[in-house]
């Protein structure tokens, strides 16, 4: 399930990305995927580059931009593993799906796949992290193409 929240960018991109029904068609491909699946609600709030930055600055001690960030609620929450909030740089998908000859749709539906996954615990920084993690992408691309999202 996706709840959406625009603080930056929603006259930005096309109608077919206003719809919380695709972004929640996006997500049930990712949880599809995940062997510990069970419902689960994601957050999506759209920003800024000037946001992102900071956000990235104060939780990452990384003060530059950066395509999207997850932010899973606490194990000791009475929330499930997977919830959280992901926070996407709409000026970052715009000029990433420029730069990598993509439409807008498969690489917003990149981002919030792979922040998704992040919600899980899942993880890139290490070379056997980043083979499971992209395998996992992969598969829920796959399904999004399938059902027509991408």
């Amino acid at each position: 399930m996706a709840q959406l929240s625009w603080e930056y960018g929603r006259k930005e991109l096309p109608v077919s990305l206003r719809s919380v029904k695709w972004y929640r068609a996006v997500i049930a491909c990712t949880e599809s995927v995940i062997p510990e699946t069970h419902r689960f609600t994601t957050t999506i709030i759209f920003v800024d580059d000037p946001k992102i930055a900071e956000l990235n600055g104060i939780y990452r001690n990384l003060p530059r931009r950066t395509d999207v960030l997850s932010f899973y609620y606490p194990p000791e929450s009475s929330l499930a593993k997977g919830e959280g909030e992901l926070f996407i740089s709409v000026p970052m998908v715009i000029r990433q799906a420029s730069r990598y000859r993509t439409t807008l749709e498969k690489e917003m539906a990149r981002l919030i796949i792979h922040g998704t996954l992040h919600l899980f615990d899942y993880d890139h920084m290490k070379a056997k992290e980043r083979l499971v993690m992209r395998g996992y992408e992969r598969k829920a691309m796959n399904n999004c193409k399938r059902e027509g999202l991408v």
